[in-house]
């Protein structure tokens, strides 16, 4: 063999007693070639490390070596996952097992068989055991197409049996040493990677097969499957990935399939089609977004999806017909269930409309599951898209708290290389009337909250004095956003008081009906009083954009205004400025332009701000109604 033909299994163990003495249990049961195999029960650090020690060793391991490994303190199961790994150094191969799988009989027979035949592929990221029926990421039945092999190769992420060798590991740990920081968002990845959390080894080694085009070699039929039981990494029982074991003989032969012929599915569960013509289109330059987990689509000329866009050009449409899915494009089935769209540009945003999305009434609608739904097809719909709503409402909020925490961090970062301001308010408003709405005070209410500030002893200065102030303590920034029409009324109010005050312009609104002119902008800019500042072109969210679409948004309104106001403008504050909708990534760009001496987010904080340039400020939303609970 090309690799020992005895690869070290690894039982990888927490706190869970019951977990790991049934995976104990079910190796003892396996096939192997000898009795010499060595096993390694890696338990990381726990108040019952004492207890499961003693149940293993009760157990035993009954073909070959069995070591307890301990350590002195805890560490997480990424940290454990990639020392189990670098035991490829002293053994050549390891398979790793988590203590939520059993394994079927043949499995040590399957992975030595396959390292025997697959150990001169470079393009091999490891050897799975277990094999989806689920797509995770689309909540979608996998079923991925057969041929007469028993084996397939895939991208998306193996952390439920799988095995690496000395060669596999190196190539990985090469990589994690220069991607240990997990940058969000990766649009090469399904977005529910982001979020495995920062103990997941699974998703840094989801991100390697991708970066490095490689794959797992996965069996059709599994050799492992996952009880999923609450743990650490989930609160409840979840049985959606157990998948059926395979029965097989011991010497079972294998039917291996060679890398030129193998059936491959990428990251996204979307199957690789190479040099196929599709529509008279190369399907290398058509994204495949079957599942509806793209984000953004970088390198490809077309889109093949089963979500109706009327935005774009239609070169072709498919029905939903046959199983798996792509099947219906690749055997060119007439109808209008999948549709085959021209791109506009690269980097295209895939916003996602669930309900206009052909594949969910493909799934509910098919005559088994007619049959068993208590309840009629519309309710189970409607049931869906509440869940559906749901997941997208949880991962939004956890985008949220992670961009906050990020954005938090930075500038507390900042902070601790510079003296600080602190317990400063920037107040942000935007229209300012009777008219109503969310983002609308009346002026009376306006006046009320800078009177408050005023009680409370705070001071008013502008954002050009920023510089210059060594102490932010009870000063006030006044900043409006979007350019309303209604800053001219607040005027007289400011000018009174010799209140300093900003205006974010968006360049695009101005001389729309309840926006600024530019008669009413060069008015202002006379204003000492005022300054003007950059709001984007046409109001992007930073984070749905991409670099180049970002720095042109900002630069040509730069242009603009200081074209209409003949003075620089210097300062900045990123549309709906929330931590979900900008990133790390955004406000880095941002800064190195150059251009601006302040860079204003919508953190709901006291300001925060650094003597680095430019200074990143953090401000308040002054039409919430708890706005003067600040003070």
């Amino acid at each position: 063999m090309g690799y020992s033909s005895k690869p070290a299994i690894v039982l990888v163990g927490y706190n869970r007693i019951d977990c790991i003495s049934r995976l104990l249990e079910s190796v003892n049961e396996a096939y192997y070639p000898s009795e010499d195999i060595h096993l390694i029960v890696s338990l990381d650090k726990s108040d019952v490390t004492d207890d499961i020690i003693k149940q293993v060793k009760r157990i035993g391991f009954c073909h070959g070596i069995m070591d307890i490994r301990t350590y002195p303190k805890r560490l997480g199961l990424k940290d454990h996952i990639l020392k189990c790994g670098d035991m490829t150094e002293e053994f050549g191969a390891v398979i790793i097992l988590e203590d939520d799988l059993v394994v079927a009989r043949s499995f040590y027979e399957y992975v030595c068989k396959a390292l025997d035949y697959y150990h001169d592929e470079d393009a091999i990221a490891g050897i799975s055991l277990y094999s989806h029926a689920w797509n995770g990421y689309s909540n979608y039945q996998f079923l991925p197409q057969k041929n007469q092999y028993d084996t397939y190769l895939g991208q998306f992420s193996i952390t439920w049996g799988q095995c690496w060798t000395r060669e596999h590991w190196k190539r990985f740990r090469a990589w994690y040493m220069e991607h240990q920081k997990f940058v969000v968002p990766n649009y090469n990845v399904p977005e529910q990677i982001e979020y495995f959390g920062d103990q997941s080894w699974g998703r840094y080694y989801a991100c390697y097969v991708v970066d490095t085009d490689r794959y797992y070699v996965i069996p059709y039929t599994s050799l492992s499957t996952n009880y999923s039981e609450a743990g650490v990494h989930g609160a409840a029982m979840n049985t959606a990935h157990q998948v059926m074991l395979l029965y097989a003989d011991r010497d079972y032969e294998y039917r291996f399939a060679p890398m030129d012929k193998a059936i491959k599915y990428d990251m996204f569960f979307e199957r690789v089609l190479r040099n196929t013509i599709i529509a008279g289109i190369n399907s290398n330059d058509i994204c495949f977004d079957l599942n509806a987990q793209h984000r953004q689509v970088n390198g490809f000329k077309y889109v093949l999806t089963l979500e109706r866009r009327d935005e774009l050009e239609l070169i072709a449409s498919y029905a939903l017909m046959l199983r798996p899915i792509e099947e219906n494009v690749i055997k060119g089935v007439d109808g209008d269930d999948i549709f085959l769209y021209k791109l506009p540009y690269d980097g295209y945003e895939l916003k996602r409309d669930v309900e206009n999305h052909t594949r969910l009434h493909y799934e509910l609608y098919n005559h088994w599951k007619e049959r068993l739904l208590p309840y009629s097809k519309e309710e189970y719909r409607k049931s869906y898209l509440a869940k559906v709503e749901k997941r997208i409402t949880r991962v939004k909020d956890k985008i949220a708290h992670k961009q906050s925490e990020l954005v938090n961090a930075r500038i507390e970062r900042r902070n601790s290389q510079k003296p600080q301001f602190t317990n400063g308010h920037v107040l942000m408003f935007h229209d300012v009337s009777d008219m109503g709405g969310e983002l609308t005070i009346s002026l009376e209410r306006f006046k009320e909250i800078l009177d408050a500030h005023k009680k409370k002893g705070y001071s008013f200065i502008s954002l050009n004095d920023l510089e210059n102030v060594d102490n932010f303590e009870q000063k006030c920034i006044v900043t409006f956003d979007d350019g309303y029409k209604s800053a001219l009324d607040c005027v007289p109010y400011l000018n009174d008081n010799n209140i300093p005050f900003c205006v974010y312009v968006i360049p695009s609104r101005i001389g729309d009906v309840g926006y600024l002119s530019e008669e009413d902008l060069k008015t202002l800019s006379a204003n000492t009083l005022c300054t003007i500042g950059n709001h984007t072109m046409n109001h992007i969210m930073a984070r749905k954009s991409n670099k180049k679409k970002l720095e042109q948004e900002v630069r040509k309104a730069n242009v603009y205004l200081e074209d209409i106001t003949g003075k620089k403008v210097v300062h900045f504050a990123f549309p709906y400025g929330s931590p979900y909708a900008v990133t790390i990534g955004n406000i880095k760009l941002i800064s190195k332009l150059s251009l601006f001496k302040t860079i204003a987010l919508t953190l709901q904080e006291d300001l925060k701000a650094s003597r680095t340039k430019p200074m990143i400020i953090g401000r308040y939303d002054a039409t919430r109604d708890d706005i003067l609970d600040i003070l």
